[in-house]
C-alpha cells in the first residue's frame, strides 16, 4: 500500500504536470500547423471550442465548482466526461483547485493570484499546480467522478487513438480547440484579479477583493470575465448583472433548465456558495 501511495505521489507531482505542460505546448503547435494548412481550420476550431468550454465554464465552474443549478445525472456526468476531455484535470481537480481559490481569494496561496503569481505563469503554466483535493472530498462519494479521476489519461489517450484511427487530421483539430479552450479559461484566471488598465476592466470593485469585471473578453470567455459578479454572488449560474453584460453560458444554462427542470423557475432557492 505504501509503495502505492508513493507512486500515486510521483504520479501526480512529477509525471501530470510534465503531460499537461507536453500537451499544452503540442496544442498551440496544432493550433498553428491546422491554422497554416486552411483558414477553414481555425473556422472549425473556434466553433467547436464554445463546446468544450461549456464543459469547463457551465460544468466544472458553475455545477459542479459551486452545485449553482440543477442538472439531471445523465447531462452531468455527459459534461464531466467532455470536460475531461478538456485537458485541464479532472472535474474533480479543476473544482478543488477552484474551491481553493475561492477560499484563499488573493492571499499568498491562492492557486492562480496574480498578487503573488506571475501573469504568465497563471496563463500558461497553471496546470503545474498540484491541487488540494480535500477541498473536493464531497465529488469522492460519485463513482463516476472517481472514475473520470483514477483513469483520467487513460480515458485521453485512448481519445487521441481513437481519432487516430478514423483521421490523424483530427488528433491534431482537437489538440487546437483544447488549446483555445484551455487559453479562454486561463485567461480569467489571468486577467480577473487586480486587472491591468489595457484590459478595460469596469470601476465597479468589492472591498477586500481585487476581482473585476472585464467586458472585453466576454464573448471569448463564455461570461466567466463578469468575475467581481461571480465573486459578489459566487451561488448564481448567470453572472450578468446589467442588460449589456453577454453571458452565453448563463443562456444556455438558463435554456438546459426550461427543457429539464422548468418548475425550477417557480421555487424559492437558498444561497449556496459552494
Amino acid at each position: 500500500m505504501r509503495s502505492l501511495t508513493k507512486a500515486l505521489r510521483y504520479k501526480r507531482h512529477i509525471i501530470d504536470p510534465k503531460l499537461f505542460l507536453g500537451l499544452e505546448l503540442i496544442g498551440f503547435l496544432c493550433l498553428c500547423y491546422a491554422t497554416y494548412s486552411s483558414m477553414t481550420n481555425l473556422f472549425i476550431m473556434l466553433c467547436f471550442k464554445p463546446l468544450l468550454g461549456f464543459s469547463i465554464v457551465a460544468g466544472n465552474h458553475r455545477l459542479l465548482s459551486h452545485n449553482s443549478w440543477p442538472c439531471p445525472r445523465w447531462l452531468r456526468n455527459a459534461i464531466s466526461l467532455l470536460s475531461t476531455l478538456a485537458l485541464q484535470g479532472a472535474p474533480i481537480a479543476w473544482v478543488a483547485v477552484h474551491r481553493e481559490h475561492h477560499h484563499k481569494t488573493d492571499l499568498e496561496n491562492d492557486p492562480h493570484s496574480p498578487l503573488f503569481k506571475s501573469r504568465i505563469w497563471i496563463q500558461f503554466l497553471s496546470l503545474q499546480y498540484i491541487p488540494n483535493l480535500t477541498y473536493a472530498t464531497d465529488m469522492w462519494k460519485d463513482p463516476w467522478q472517481k472514475f473520470l479521476f483514477d483513469y483520467y489519461w487513460v480515458i485521453n489517450f485512448s481519445f487521441f487513438a481513437f481519432l487516430l484511427f478514423i483521421n490523424p487530421f483530427y488528433l491534431v483539430l482537437w489538440l487546437g480547440i483544447v488549446f483555445l479552450a484551455q487559453m479562454a479559461a486561463f485567461i480569467v484566471n489571468t486577467t480577473g484579479h487586480d486587472t491591468p488598465w489595457y484590459w478595460f476592466p469596469t470601476k465597479e470593485r468589492i472591498p477586500g477583493d481585487t476581482s473585476r469585471n472585464v467586458w472585453l473578453l466576454a464573448l471569448f470567455t463564455g461570461g466567466e470575465s463578469w468575475h467581481l459578479n461571480h465573486h459578489k454572488e459566487p451561488w448564481k449560474w448567470f453572472y450578468g448583472r446589467k442588460w449589456w453584460q453577454l453571458d452565453y453560458t448563463g443562456m444556455e444554462i438558463f435554456l438546459i433548465i426550461l427543457l429539464t427542470n422548468p418548475s425550477y423557475f417557480f421555487k424559492t432557492h437558498k444561497n449556496s456558495k459552494g
